[in-house]
């Protein structure tokens, strides 16, 4: 048991420095993803445009390729992200089919959503469960072993395996 705690010691060591990356990535990353849907709904309110649009192709992922007349007189183009809609409600997105979307004209990185189902998007909740796992492990092993990120005072890195309280310069030796 103790050869194994060693083993296990020495991986959350090794693995500390990518920890406290994944660790800065993910606390920069989830306030990014937290306003992600309440802006993209926020985009849709203000600059959305209605317009009616036919499905003209189904991607292998599910996703709706929809052609329209844009209030310019031009013809469009536009994918529609099906995550956010129920089974019943993708099942009426038959190629051909004829739907009313509310779309950003000026910004071509926001998705169109269906008007008629837009309580659909906007009850839509994005599931972050893999961020805040890497969140919490990463975390964790900085917490086990944060010796890492004081790397540039250890003098001994035998000590810093060994867990020696001695490891560190003393102010005279900086």
């Amino acid at each position: 048991m103790k050869r194994f705690l060693q083993i296990l010691d020495a991986i959350l060591l090794f693995t500390s420095p990518i920890a406290i990356l994944f660790f800065l990535l993910g606390a920069i990353m989830l306030p990014v993803e937290l306003n992600e849907h309440p802006d993209y709904l926020e985009a849709l309110e203000k600059e959305g445009t209605l317009v009616e649009a036919r499905v003209d192709y189904i991607y292998e992922d599910g996703d709706i390729h929809l052609e329209f007349i844009n209030p310019d007189g031009k013809e469009d183009y536009r994918i529609l992200e099906t995550l956010y809609y129920s089974p019943e409600t993708i099942s009426t997105l038959q190629i051909d089919s004829t739907h009313t979307i509310r779309y950003a004209p000026q910004t071509y990185d926001i998705n169109p959503a269906l008007e008629n189902h837009l309580d659909q998007v906007r009850a839509y909740k994005q599931d972050l469960s893999g961020l805040y796992f890497i969140l919490a492990v990463s975390w964790l092993i900085i917490i086990i072993r944060p010796d890492f990120l004081y790397a540039g005072y250890v003098k001994d890195l035998d000590a810093l395996f060994k867990r020696d309280k001695n490891m560190f310069l003393k102010g005279d030796e900086a």
